[in-house]
């Protein structure tokens, strides 16, 4: 939100609003990085400790 404050409680609204949607793309960005980094974690750990059949 910006520093002005609102006039009408409907343009408060609507500066929430975008807010929410703001925060929860950026929410829905970082779960995916976690989940990439996650299984990246585990195959590296599978490559360095569990032996390869050969």
């Amino acid at each position: 939100m910006n520093d002005i404050v609102p006039n009408t409680s409907q343009e408060y609204i609507n500066e929430l609003t975008a807010k929410i949607a703001f925060l929860e793309e950026e929410n829905h960005k970082l779960n995916d990085t976690v989940a990439w980094m996650h299984d990246l974690i585990w195959d590296m750990y599978k490559k360095l400790h569990i032996p390869s059949k050969r």
